[in-house]
């Protein structure tokens, strides 16, 4: 699927979902007060590259990714959501985030769990109500370059115990209100459910 210049507003359910190994490329989109996540890319092999998209006021995450979906994200803006501006669970390929702003949603900014190569440069996170950028569950292969994370109501970047961080320069992480940076943390156990999206229920 490609989509360019489209505007999706109030879906019931998520604005779009991308499935079952499916691919999608979209450009110059806005998607805004969906009734569950903005954009949810979902299984094995199904991957969407976003460039210049606008995930805004979605009930539940600007965009995500889980049960092994992966993909691009660069000059897009992420922001005011109800949960996470974006959200990636276990992705069978990389992940990598460009030139990027998510800010004023509701939990973290960009919260990667479980990812095995992610990429995130040039980006802005701020103002995000529980934190700016969150690796949990042993991911791997992190690269983290010439990022702003400011002002997010708790730590601005953290690493769960665990986490491996291949490359980390040129970041500036400031005047949150919690840590700054935030490495080796411990978190409570928690269960998965209370995390991931599950696709809406069929009309």
């Amino acid at each position: 699927m490609e989509g360019e210049d489209l505007l999706i507003l109030r879906a019931s359910g998520h604005g779009i979902a991308v499935l079952n190994g499916g691919k999608a490329a979209l450009s110059l989109c806005k998607i805004s007060d969906s009734g569950w996540d903005g954009i949810s890319v979902t299984g094995e092999a199904s991957r969407a590259e976003l460039s210049r998209v606008t995930c805004e006021k979605n009930l539940h995450h600007g965009v995500d990714f889980w049960d092994g979906a992966s993909g691009l994200i660069k000059n897009s803006l992420l922001i005011a959501n109800g949960r996470n501006g974006l959200f990636a669970i276990e992705p069978l390929a990389a992940i990598s985030v460009q030139t990027t702003r998510s800010e004023k949603n509701r939990e973290v900014g960009f919260y990667f769990s479980g990812v095995n190569g992610v990429n995130v440069a040039n980006c802005h996170v701020y103002e995000n109500f529980l934190g700016g950028i969150l690796f949990d569950q042993g991911s791997k292969a992190v690269s983290l370059r010439g990022n702003k994370i400011t002002k997010n109501g708790e730590a601005g970047l953290v690493f769960e115990v665990g986490v491996e961080v291949v490359s980390e320069s040129e970041n500036k992480v400031e005047e949150n209100f919690g840590k700054q940076i935030w490495r080796d943390a411990v978190f409570p156990t928690s269960s998965r459910e209370d995390t991931v999206s599950p696709p809406p229920p069929p009309p």
